[in-house]
């Protein structure tokens, strides 16, 4: 059985040194902790950082041969990465090397360069004015710079004493450092507030320039640049933009009108930054936060957007300060009792989903061009709002929409659904009659959930005629998935057929199982209800005995299935191996 490789694959350029945390022993650990494989390609060897006091045995060993021969070897091994970066190098020749691996390594791979040159307004003592002129050229390959302020005015010839004093004139550094747009910037120790410092960023893909500060503490942490651009990489890695996360929950509390705290704190990024960045946005006046009783007087916590958030939205983002204030997608009424609460919370759940399933989401006209060509999401104010349905007593938050088909999104939380047939068919009605859904094909209603213990009900329910909870029909068809890392890479399995035949090659090709049409990790409630057993003799059920099913999903399938001996069951760990090997990306 053959083993994946850890995915992605860095190639990180730096020097390292025993006694100090800078380069390599920042790079290594922090790009690990965020699911790189790195490869250390070593400049120079210290045996402590510059900043200790140098005896006689400090020694600084220059590694350029060892460099140029460790790349060639790399080469000879066919070894591929996706992304390269370089920091601190010692010598012109150096930079030319890196340069050099750039061209043999950096096919297809993001090139992030965090030109080391310089710092306090003038160059290390190493750096000749040669250097800083061959650093220009090096900046040139790259996809990402991450200056300072100082390392700034060198690229773009300027005196560090005319560093930007106002927002116009940190544009204009930005887009000078961008070279017209064609490469991503991240301007670090900017300060245009007394106070506060931090980084500005210009994304290449967008355009859009953002700021994000933190108070300023009056100490020196040799570092943390380092430290700052790896996490920088990492993000990107994982799929992250440039723009800050506090833009992103800001602007993600705005669209959906009040959003429960938990799932804020779900918003791409890590949890702990995200429930600190939460708990800031309260104390600093942009979000306001509500407790309000809920189901089984269960206490919800709830935000909402202020004026001054919108306002420092605006400042950073006027673009998404833009798109809030025309409140596509959640009714500007929406606050108020608990049930409008809770309706405003099945929609940002559902916005949620869709972002992470990387759909376009935003309202505007990168959505309607990605129309038909990406995954879409709309919510269902969004619709009502564009062709003046009344959607009322429906429990429909959203739809995905691909080139083939619509799919209706409901968000339950923690437990089933009152549900109304009629209310639900009207307005999947509507969809199928729009221009949305005239040249598509209805898919499956999806229904999201915290957990998969909410399957047993939802099939208990679904069988009962009676019931004023989801049932089915002869026309419906359901499928349930959990909000976490693994029920959303279930539903881009069955929402993405490339994706499903990659995934299903994978399990073949390790010995896993034999592929399926349909497997049944993937299987509709409706399925699953005819091996449900109420184990009062009331009804014959049948043996389910066979088809593959992961082991989150097996537990709660054996609280209410007759399970056979022919069942499969699939190792977690295997879709998170697939996802982390990446070769699907290139299917």
């Amino acid at each position: 059985m053959s083993h994946p490789k850890p995915a992605p694959h860095v190639a990180a350029i730096h020097d390292l040194s025993g006694m100090g945390r800078c380069a390599l022993t920042i790079v290594l650990p922090v790009l690990s902790a965020m699911g790189a494989w790195t490869s250390p390609l070593l400049t120079a060897w210290l045996s402590a950082h510059t900043l200790y006091p140098h005896t006689d045995h400090f020694l600084v060993r220059d590694l350029t041969e060892e460099l140029d021969q460790t790349a060639q070897h790399w080469a000879e091994l066919g070894a591929r990465f996706d992304a390269v970066y370089s920091g601190f190098v010692g010598s012109r020749r150096q930079i030319g090397l890196v340069e050099g691996f750039i061209d043999r390594f950096g096919a297809g791979a993001l090139v992030v360069v965090d030109p080391v040159m310089a710092d306090h307004g003038k160059p290390y003592r190493t750096y000749t004015p040669e250097m800083c002129q061959a650093m220009k050229g090096l900046c040139a390959r790259a996809d990402l710079i991450t200056p300072n302020l100082t390392e700034a005015a060198i690229l773009l010839d300027l005196p560090y004493d005319a560093r930007p004093a106002d927002e116009g004139e940190l544009q204009s550094w930005l887009e000078g450092l961008s070279l017209g747009g064609t490469r991503s910037v991240i301007l670090t120790g900017v300060s245009p507030l007394p106070g506060k410092i931090g980084a500005a960023s210009l994304d290449r893909d967008t355009g859009e320039i953002a700021v994000a500060l933190a108070e300023e503490v009056p100490a020196a942490f040799p570092g943390t640049g380092d430290l700052f651009t790896s996490v920088a990489l990492g993000a990107l890695l994982r799929g992250k933009n440039l723009e800050q996360a506090t833009a992103l929950a800001v602007e993600f509390v705005g669209l959906c009108g009040e959003v429960p705290v938990s799932l804020v704190r779900k918003l791409p990024g890590y949890y702990d930054y995200n429930r600190r960045l939460v708990t800031k946005l309260v104390q600093e006046g942009y979000l306001k936060e509500r407790r309000m009783k809920g189901y089984r007087r269960r206490i919800v916590r709830s935000l909402s957007l202020t004026e001054a958030g919108l306002g420092q939205l605006q400042r950073v983002s006027p673009g998404r300060a833009q798109r809030v204030r025309a409140h596509a997608l959640a009714p500007e009424s929406g606050h108020g009792n608990w049930k409008k609460t809770l309706r405003l919370h099945r929609g940002a759940a559902c916005l949620l989903a869709a972002m992470k399933l990387n759909a376009v989401w935003q309202p505007g006209r990168q959505k309607d061009s990605a129309l038909g060509n990406q995954l879409t999401y709309y919510s269902a104010y969004e619709l009502a709002r564009e062709y003046g349905w009344d959607n009322k007593g429906a429990r429909l938050s959203g739809v995905l929409v691909d080139k083939y088909y619509y799919y209706p999104l409901y968000y339950l939380g923690d437990n089933n659904l009152r549900w109304s047939e009629e209310a639900e068919r009207m307005f999947l009605d509507h969809i199928a009659a729009s221009p949305l859904g005239r040249s598509r094909i209805p898919g499956s209603s999806l229904l999201l959930g915290e957990s998969w213990d909410l399957v047993e009900p939802l099939i208990i329910h679904a069988v009962n005629p009676r019931s004023r909870l989801i049932h089915f029909t002869k026309d419906s068809c359901f499928r349930y998935f959990t909000m976490d890392d693994m029920g959303l890479r279930l539903l881009k399995l069955y929402l993405d057929d490339t994706y499903l035949f990659a995934f299903q090659q994978y399990l073949l090709q390790n010995g896993v199982c034999e592929p399926s049409m349909l497997p049944g990790y993937l299987s509709s409630l409706e399925s699953l209800s005819e091996h449900y057993d109420s184990g009062k003799g009331k009804r014959e059920a049948r043996c389910l005995d066979r088809g593959t099913f992961f082991a989150c999903q097996i537990d709660i399938l054996k609280r209410f299935c007759k399970i056979g001996p022919g069942l499969l069951v699939i190792p977690d760990r295997w879709l998170l191996d697939f996802e982390m090997n990446g070769d699907h990306n290139d299917v």
